[in-house]
């Protein structure tokens, strides 16, 4: 145990946005996931597009029991993918609102993928192997990408910070992202591990939620 704490204490840091709407049925399994990650985030910020669901009550009553969980709830304007990224960036602010602690990367997340518990361990080693990736990811439901996009990617803060700060809200903000790293002499890949999308899936839900215990941070 103490040489896995050290091995963990070498490792480069980060924390999840994670966005959702109208998630009861997937966002514990969904936070479970992040919480029982090999490899700790800081924190883990989720933002509540306006769930007019049961999704507001399952995250208070799961940031009781998780000291490191923040919680941005908007108002309910109905359903628009359009305001994912200005959710990103609310969560981006929200760090420099409350003055938390600044990591070497964060992760995109979603309300409907779930996780191998060594999915950001991986990805963050690699990173930290190799300082000119940017942005880096698995795949999920066994697609192979060519380039990271979706849920799951890292991006490296030091690269993101000095050349946006906040995500660019307008189409095509996947590939601006990795536009302007290629232009800055960075590079990104995206790595043989596995997130999967459980939305609708009830029968992988309750068997992942059986399968795991929930670690405490």
């Amino acid at each position: 145990m103490r040489q896995n704490y050290y091995y963990f204490e070498r490792m480069g840091t980060y924390f999840i946005i994670v966005t959702c709407r109208n998630s009861e049925q997937n966002i514990e399994a969904v936070l479970t996931s992040l919480k029982n990650q090999t490899l700790k985030p800081a924190y883990v910020i989720v933002i509540d597009d306006g769930s007019t669901d049961k999704t507001s009550e399952i995250l208070k009553k799961i940031q009781a029991n998780w000291n490191n969980l923040y919680i941005i709830t908007n108002p309910d304007f109905g359903y628009n993918i359009g305001r994912v990224v200005s959710n990103w960036n609310k969560a981006i602010k929200l760090v420099q609102e409350l003055n938390l602690k600044e990591t070497d990367y964060h992760m995109i997340s979603t309300d409907d993928t779930i996780y191998e518990e060594n999915y950001a361990e991986k990805i963050v080693s690699y990173m930290d192997g190799d300082t000119k990736i940017a942005i880096a990811s698995g795949n999920y439901n066994d697609v192979t990408a060519k380039s990271p996009h979706g849920a799951g990617r890292f991006i490296r803060n030091s690269f993101f910070v000095s050349n946006y700060g906040s995500y660019p809200e307008k189409m095509g903000y996947e590939s601006a992202i990795l536009h302007m790293a290629k232009r800055c002499g960075y590079t990104y890949t995206v790595l043989n591990l596995l997130g999967l999308i459980i939305s609708g899936n009830l029968e992988l839900i309750i068997n992942f939620m059986n399968s795991v215990q929930v670690c405490v941070l």
